[in-house]
């Protein structure tokens, strides 16, 4: 089958990325033609390992900054003109799909849009969007209320937000045969705003990249934590570090190395843990490790004693599993779709979300249960050798490509 993998950005580092180029490797291991096709693309800046593997065709010249349209005090007309601005780049990308495409696979809402652009305007093939987040303004509004509770959102703005969601659903969304979302919550958000069924294909893991490592508490009141990932705000990193303090005061030396990257937009954020550390007096023992390299990654997890998933309302999360994968003890929060293949006690410690209080006890009890900490060592890695495999993910994409690209056939025979 030839396939051809969209998604706006290839220019950087990310779990979206990985899943991008990762799953296309897989796809093509199974005998499919894959080409991948990009609106931004720098090689270097992105997992050149991958990339290698694959035919990537970008926009040359594209640069998301000036796709930004700045009018001061006319917010709304900003949009308007943005918005024109990536579709018509959308509509550019979409005329360099080959024209034997059978299969399109958009990851993302500008990939959404070069999807609808191609069977409008080259073909009317199957497309199955990648929804790993529910691409909506109002609900991304609503899920900054999750983490700021003193944020609201005008009215005003809410309406405008209403009407622009209405119009990108129905002319961006909508025409997509099948949805393939990575948890059980995103898959009913779906079905809530869309009025469509979704498929749950979850995330995969290159085990190879994350040998396991034999952990062991090497002392009884010392233990270094870890957590990883973008500094965005459903992290819930302040809850960690509101953690560290509790132990601390509890006289176990608790340390906290933070890898993830907190430039531009993320820093704010970046700031404002910085000093909250200051503030509970534990600024010494908190690490912010910035963006590290794959080898630096990788020593992270072989020195560090437990691993921390503190996230609220995401969608899924490579991370917990790279760290089980090599052999760190994972307490990870309920509210994760990563969650959902997880068992309490047997492969992971779970926990209620942004409560530093539930993570304090977790790590004070595998810190008192040395025979807990090695089982969950052991098991994790278990769990990921056998269901969170990038095979896994492209057999089950597969299985929905042929069901939907036959559906598609028969309907255009019988017409």
């Amino acid at each position: 089958m030839n396939i051809a993998i969209i998604h706006s950005r290839l220019n950087s580092k990310g779990g979206t990325q990985r899943h991008v180029l990762a799953m296309a490797c897989a796809l093509q291991d199974l005998g499919h033609r894959v080409t991948v096709y990009a609106m931004a693309y720098d090689r270097e800046k992105c997992y050149p390992s991958l990339l290698s593997q694959l035919k990537i065709v970008s926009l040359a010249g594209y640069d998301t900054e000036a796709q930004k349209v700045n009018l001061p005090f006319l917010k709304f007309l900003n949009y308007f003109l943005y918005s024109r601005n990536e579709t018509r780049e959308a509509a550019r990308l979409a005329k360099m799909i080959e024209s034997g495409t059978e299969i399109l696979c958009p990851f993302d809402r500008l990939a959404y849009r070069t999807a609808v652009y191609y069977k409008k305007n080259i073909r009317a093939i199957c497309s199955i969007a990648i929804m790993d987040d529910i691409y909506l303004r109002v609900w991304a509004e609503w899920r900054k209320s999750q983490f700021d509770p003193q944020y609201v959102l005008p009215l005003r703005r809410k309406f405008f937000y209403k009407i622009i969601d209405w119009y990108e659903s129905r002319k961006y969304i909508l025409p997509h045969e099948r949805f393939v979302v990575l948890d059980t919550r995103t898959m009913e958000w779906a079905k809530k705003f869309f009025k469509k069924d979704a498929d749950i294909v979850r995330n995969g893991l290159d085990l190879q990249g994350f040998p396991f490592f034999e952990h062991s508490l090497r002392q009884e009141k010392h233990v270094c934590l870890l957590s990883t990932g973008i500094f965005f705000l459903h992290r819930r990193y302040e809850d960690i570090l509101h953690a560290v303090k509790i132990l601390r005061s509890e006289g176990i030396d608790a340390e906290l190395a933070l890898v993830g990257g907190y430039s531009g937009e993320h820093r704010r954020y970046y700031e404002a843990l910085k000093k909250l550390a200051e503030e509970l007096g534990i600024g010494p023992r908190v690490f912010f490790l910035g963006n590290v390299s794959d080898a630096e990654l990788l020593e992270q997890y072989k020195k560090g004693d437990i691993y921390i998933s503190a996230n609220h309302l995401q969608s899924w999360g490579l991370a917990p599993f790279e760290a089980m994968a090599s052999g760190m003890p994972t307490i990870i929060s309920n509210s994760t779709g990563a969650a959902e293949v997880l068992t309490d006690r047997v492969n992971a410690l779970l926990i209620p979300s942004k409560s530093p209080e539930h993570i304090a006890s977790a790590v004070r009890e595998l810190l008192e249960k040395p025979e807990l900490y090695a089982a969950l060592a052991r098991s994790g890695r278990k769990l990921v050798e056998t269901e969170i495999t990038w095979q896994n993910t492209a057999r089950g994409l597969e299985r929905i490509m042929n069901n939907e690209s036959r559906i598609m056939n028969e309907s255009f025979h019988n017409s």
